[in-house]
């Protein structure tokens, strides 16, 4: 049965450096396909085979990828196919394998890749000869050189300023955290999560600097004050807990926003049942009801008043929403799949990333409404009103935009190929980065229009 060795990683901007911990490895294979494919295999020095294949968060350019052979390791520099920062190693946003860590001796954030002109070269910080007697540490940059390459004045750890009072792993360490001095131990921060950047810097292999008072200091997590995190604070701490590689603290805040979601959901005010029984009256208002994350498709809901209503992730998929009434509400990740909109009136609403692909949407009113990245490949925009609405990043392939107004609409890299947009009114409308492949223009109003 074959093992997984130890594999490290770190990236810039157009490579991203695995370093798989195998001394005195034979036959080594190394594959990297262009969509992102990773394979390694090999045999240990006591036979026994080990291997492993990654899916890559993105594409990477095979002919500029890399391998050396050390005595303790293998070295792997891949070439990303577009220059970027990824998010993430892997494709999958699951956490990953065990046998996956941080390589924090060749990390370096997206904003200090500027100071690299004062780091070591490519190969200097990456590769150990295949030949050579060289410890695992020559070669790799650690984290007081980032901070020398960064212009610290000291060549000092700017992190966590510390004073240990004793020499044992239990003994108390002082931390001083965006201005806010805590107390804690040399366990805590080793062994809770050992594969964390503060487990590394407190390892015993780095020089940490310390203020006046033997206290230790860092900038990250200063504005956290407390542990009753409102909803716009979690994003935050959960960027700082991804910084320090806190994976324990990761899966937490993941698990409560979930948790939040599921109690959001669970608080729909209505259910479907609720709603056939409703219409069922000639006048009917749902104005600013939480209706999130019901399935309300092939409904006859023909002039229901839903303005201000929390339409999340609602399924209207072939209801009749004729002359119904979405003004300013939030129907963020909806579902309006062939739906009939015909008059509707949509003006300030919240219909990001919606699906609205082959619905019938003529003569209805989008004015102001967010619809960067919805969709509406096929759908009948005939007449529309669309006057400074959103539409970047929209996918409107093949919609028709016939007489429709677009006065004022932001069209960032909108997609409107085969498009019809005949008499369509697009004045001032900046068209730059918008695809018009195989659109009709014909009568369209193009004054003054960015090209």
């Amino acid at each position: 049965m074959s093992r997984q060795p130890e594999v490290l990683w770190a990236q810039r901007s157009d490579k991203i450096y695995l370093t798989v911990s195998l001394p005195d490895a034979k036959d080594i294979s190394v594959k990297c396909e262009a969509e992102g494919f990773f394979s390694f295999s090999a045999v240990g020095a006591n036979g026994e085979p080990f291997n492993f294949t990654l899916q890559l968060y993105g594409n990477i350019a095979p002919q500029g990828c890399k391998t050396k052979i050390g005595l303790r390791n293998i070295l792997c520099s891949i070439q990303k196919e577009q220059k970027g920062w990824w998010k993430r190693l892997l494709k999958s946003e699951e956490k990953p394998a065990p046998y996956i860590k941080v390589d924090w001796n060749k990390w370096c954030d997206e904003d200090d890749e500027e100071s690299e002109s004062n780091l070591a070269s490519d190969d200097d910080i990456v590769y150990t000869g295949e030949n050579e007697e060289s410890s695992d540490d020559e070669g790799m940059l650690y984290l007081p050189d980032l901070e020398k390459a960064r212009g610290s004045p000291s060549n000092q750890l700017k992190s966590p300023e510390t004073e240990i009072e004793s020499s044992s792993s239990s003994s108390i360490i002082r931390l001083n955290i965006g201005g806010k001095k805590f107390c804690t131990t040399i366990d805590t921060l080793t062994q809770r999560e050992p594969d964390s950047m503060l487990a590394a810097m407190f390892s015993g292999r780095h020089t940490l600097c310390q203020d006046s008072d033997k206290t230790a200091a860092t900038g990250k997590l200063g504005k956290q004050k407390s542990f009753a995190y409102q909803d716009s604070e979690y994003s935050e701490l959960l960027r700082e807990a991804e910084y320090f590689q806190l994976l324990g603290l990761m899966d937490g805040i993941k698990a409560s926003l979930n948790k939040r979601k599921e109690e959001e959901e669970m608080g729909t005010e209505l259910t479907r049942i609720d709603i056939i029984k409703c219409i069922q009256s000639e006048r009917v208002r749902f104005r600013g009801v939480n209706l999130s994350g019901l399935d309300l498709s092939k409904l006859d809901l023909s002039f229901v008043d839903f303005s201000y209503a929390c339409l999340k992730n609602v399924f209207f998929s072939r209801a009749n929403l004729q002359c119904a009434k979405f003004k300013d509400v939030d129907a963020e990740g909806s579902i309006f799949h062939n739906a009939t909109l015909r008059e509707c009136e949509f003006t300030g609403a919240n219909l990001r990333g919606a699906l609205l692909a082959g619905a019938s949407l003529q003569s209805a009113n989008l004015q102001d409404a967010c619809l960067i990245d919805c969709s509406f490949c096929g759908a009948d925009l005939r007449s529309a009103h669309l006057q400074t609405a959103d539409l970047t990043n929209a996918n409107l392939e093949g919609a028709n935009l016939e007489g429709a107004n677009l006065k004022g609409a932001k069209l960032n890299n909108a997609n409107l190929k085969g498009a019809n947009l005949q008499r369509a009114y697009l004045r001032h409308v900046n068209l730059r980065d918008t695809d018009l492949e195989g659109a009709r223009l014909d009568g369209a109003n193009l004054l003054g229009a960015i090209r």
